[in-house]
């Protein structure tokens, strides 16, 4: 089995939850995909515009109280994936590699090849299994079909040298907003994928909470701020569109 560890946003139990899906599913190789100056710059916009919301709501008249923890609660965890994947494969004794994510195909064909080079921990995968793309966002749409495109081309790349390997694609986002996410994405891997073991960590829904709300969804519970909820969801598109 190959997993593939995406890019995740704010999760409180990120750690805990990667911890819990790799005990459950066992890989015999894990992917740890990089991204972290793109991330980095998309944090910063996105305090900012935590910040100015925040203000426009105190503004309004709210009490702190009524704004919940915005900032402990959406706070960005940096570098989680990478040193939860390589602890278990030390603990594990199995193969795990990073790979910085790239829009451009040749760039992810040109990792594949290095891809030996780049192994953490030097085990044979006793592999099955192959690849996936956990997150998709509307605002990038046509770029994260593009870095897809490559994923997909990857996973056939590393199949192809493994003679009992299949791949596959699976979208983990929409199973994974609505809560439950390991039993939830395990189920729809056994579902989709019979008789070969392929799993996907990743989709964390941007902004979501420890209650599984996402932050636009925590804005509209302070009623009557549906224009301010609005607003900042079209913050959000252009913060995260011009990164």
């Amino acid at each position: 089995m190959l997993y593939l560890i995406g890019t995740q946003h704010n999760d409180l139990k990120l750690e805990q939850r990667l911890e819990t899906a790799l005990d459950a599913l066992k890989p015999d190789v894990i992917l740890v995909e990089g991204d972290a100056k793109r991330i980095a710059i998309q944090a910063r916009k996105r305090r900012a515009l935590l910040r100015e919301f925040t203000g426009r709501l105190l503004r309004k008249g709210y009490a702190k109280r009524e704004i919940p923890g915005i900032f402990r609660t959406f706070g960005y965890r940096q570098a989680v994936e990478p040193r939860v994947a390589f602890a278990y494969a030390e603990r594990n004794r199995v193969s795990a590699y990073h790979l910085e994510k790239s829009p451009n195909p040749r760039a992810l064909a040109e990792q594949t090849i290095a891809f030996e080079r780049q192994r953490i921990i030097d085990v044979p995968p006793r592999a099955l299994a192959a690849v996936l793309r956990p997150e998709f966002f509307a605002s990038e749409a046509e770029f994260q079909r593009t870095v897809d495109r490559g994923y997909i081309d990857f996973a056939r790349e590393y199949a192809s040298k493994r003679s009992k390997a299949r791949v596959a694609l699976l979208d983990a986002h929409a199973p994974t907003i609505v809560g439950e996410r390991d039993r939830l994405m395990e189920r729809t891997v056994r579902d989709k994928i019979r008789g070969t073991t392929v799993a996907i960590a990743g989709a964390i829904h941007l902004y979501q909470d420890e209650q599984g709300r996402t932050l636009y969804e925590r804005v509209k519970d302070l009623r009557p701020l549906r224009t301010l909820a609005s607003d900042f969801s079209q913050g959000i598109n252009r913060a995260t569109a011009s990164t």
